[in-house]
């Protein structure tokens, strides 16, 4: 019996277009006349010694928007503290709000979205360590009370034992990553040291 060909069957998969409010949640040349403004009244402020400005409401939707959307990221999705970040980051956009200069640049939505990266990258930073250290802790705990196995989880050996596992080898990975880190930075300092001119 032949086998039927079923690819002429299969229905070829469409993208559902995309609303005109989703495609483009930040008007980039709104955002950029809305922070143009601010700026100026933010220097002029700075300049005469008066209170700094609030910034408007609509530029913190902006950062909402963006910071919210951005969570979505593939390199973002499946972390727990998700919320955290999201706050990291609407707050590291409005201490840096003054900062972006449309002189030197016109892109406010590609500035904000690079910010927002980044406090997200640290907010993972932050809680990796957090982890790291409550597990540390918890091992040094054990070790000193002599159960090291048998405090990690359940009543059930094979639970806690795979638990320790999976607890020491993070605990390994963890510090193997910081030596790596620590090592690199020193050939960078040593490498830059040694491309100086002596006198």
């Amino acid at each position: 019996m032949p086998i039927k060909n079923n690819v002429a069957h299969l229905k070829k998969r469409v993208r559902k277009p995309r609303s005109k409010d989703d495609t483009h949640y930040v008007d980039n040349k709104e955002f950029l006349d809305a922070l143009t403004i601010y700026r100026g009244e933010y220097l002029e402020a700075k300049g005469s010694g008066k209170p700094l400005p609030r910034i408007p409401n609509y530029i913190g939707s902006c950062f909402m928007k963006i910071a919210e959307k951005f969570s979505h990221h593939q390199s973002f999705v499946g972390y727990p503290f998700k919320e955290e970040m999201i706050s990291d980051a609407i707050e590291n956009c409005i201490m840096y709000a003054h900062d972006f200069d449309p002189e030197r640049g016109k892109n406010p939505f590609a500035y904000f979205t690079q910010t927002v990266w980044h406090a997200f990258i640290r907010r993972i930073n932050k809680e990796n360590r957090n982890k790291y250290i409550n597990y540390k802790s918890h091992q040094m705990q054990s070790l000193l009370t002599g159960s090291e196995r048998s405090s990690f989880g359940s009543e059930n050996g094979m639970q806690s034992k795979e638990l320790y596992d999976n607890i020491t080898a993070y605990i390994d990975d963890y510090e193997r990553k910081i030596k790596e880190k620590k090592l690199k930075k020193k050939n960078s300092l040593k490498a830059k040291n040694s491309a100086k001119p002596t006198k």
